[in-house]
């Protein structure tokens, strides 16, 4: 395998864009989820000087080499088509390259509005801010997760393997032997060798655990990627604790969503638990509640999340966040007025189980 490598598909994360400018307005607190390096946190925003500030913060990460990723949980998503289903077919507007900090930062503002999650980096050497939106929260299929890779960290420079003029920066790969170079990625992002890297520095020799993604480069050999997670693969599969679910109503283009019921289990006293199992099977177990444990199935299909247990049956689910430790879904449907609803349930990964 050579050791030039590319993913085709990460030219959208140095794409440039330009879009109107949406005036924010926030008419209830939001709560935003995010990771810095793969370290989650919450935090709610209660107004725009909040949002600058955390904005300015963001920003302030990824000057220093870190990659942030967050989502607003109460924004609108604005890409719901007709049938529920999260649309990712319009990529215009979903991914920006620029020098100019504000402009990434109305950027990041005007994607979480639209329900999207986002994902920032600074290349410090050529001082380009990188930001890639979504939908739906990537997930990988047809991997193959290995015991480790042992190598060496080096820097596999991007430059002129990329149709853009900005496509200079170099990420970390892990050089197995002469042949054979990975690209690393994090939970589905490029890591920047600018960047700090779990205390290792580039000539380390490490042992890095994770999933091997296999790409098919047009022109040239096959693509490996390792795609690494601090603890665990961020799958699906595992055991997750039903942790709240929120019904919102949209209002506006410009207004947030509105609550519309609140639920959490653990509020009433009741544990429940979710275990996706790789062979499809799913089992659902409620602690003092009135149904102890109940079997299954769980699958994707056409990129949502299907399950046929309590909560979480009645049609598919757009992932919208899923990392180590937490995972988001979200769908649309109606109610008896034929007011379309978005419903939004929040699992966190039980470690224990």
């Amino acid at each position: 395998m050579k050791a030039r490598l590319i993913i085709p598909i990460f030219a959208l994360l140095l794409c440039a864009t330009a879009c109107k400018e949406e005036q924010p307005y926030i008419s209830q607190n939001c709560t935003i989820v995010y990771s810095v390096d793969g370290e989650e946190q919450t935090t709610v925003v209660k107004n725009s000087s909040e949002w600058e500030q955390l904005l300015d913060q963001f920003c302030n990460y990824a000057e220093e080499g870190k990659s942030v990723t967050f989502h607003n949980l109460n924004a609108k998503p604005s890409d719901l088509n007709a049938k529920g289903k999260t649309s990712q077919s319009n990529n215009n507007n979903n991914t920006i390259t620029t020098k100019d900090r504000n402009e990434i930062k109305a950027w990041m503002r005007r994607m979480e509005q639209s329900g999207k999650t986002v994902n920032v980096t600074y290349d410090r050497q050529t001082g380009v801010w990188n930001g890639q939106a979504y939908a739906v929260s990537p997930h990988m299929q047809d991997t193959v997760i290995g015991d480790g890779y042992s190598g060496v960290l080096v820097s596999v420079p991007l430059q002129g393997l990329l149709p853009f003029e900005n496509s200079s920066l170099p990420v970390y790969g892990l050089r197995i032997n002469a042949d054979t170079t990975l690209v690393i990625m994090r939970d589905n992002y490029l890591l920047s060798s600018d960047s700090w890297f779990d205390g290792h520095t580039l000539g380390d020799s490490v042992t890095l655990y994770g999933q091997i993604l296999i790409f098919n480069a047009q022109s040239d050999d096959a693509i490996f990627i390792l795609n690494i997670t601090s603890i665990t693969t961020a799958t699906v599969t595992g055991t997750w604790q039903y942790s709240n679910s929120i019904q919102y109503s949209r209002v506006d283009d410009y207004t947030y969503m509105v609550d519309l019921e609140y639920y959490c289990p653990q509020e009433n006293g009741i544990a429940i638990y979710y275990t996706f199992n790789n062979d499809g099977s799913a089992t659902r177990t409620e602690i003092n509640g009135p149904t102890q444990t109940d079997n299954g199935t769980w699958n994707f299909s056409n990129d949502q999340f299907f399950c046929n247990l309590a909560d979480l049956n009645g049609g598919g689910w757009d992932i919208i966040w899923l990392t180590d430790n937490t995972m988001i879904i979200s769908r649309m449907r109606t109610n008896d007025k034929n007011q379309p609803i978005i419903e939004q349930i929040t699992l966190e990964r039980n470690q224990s189980k």
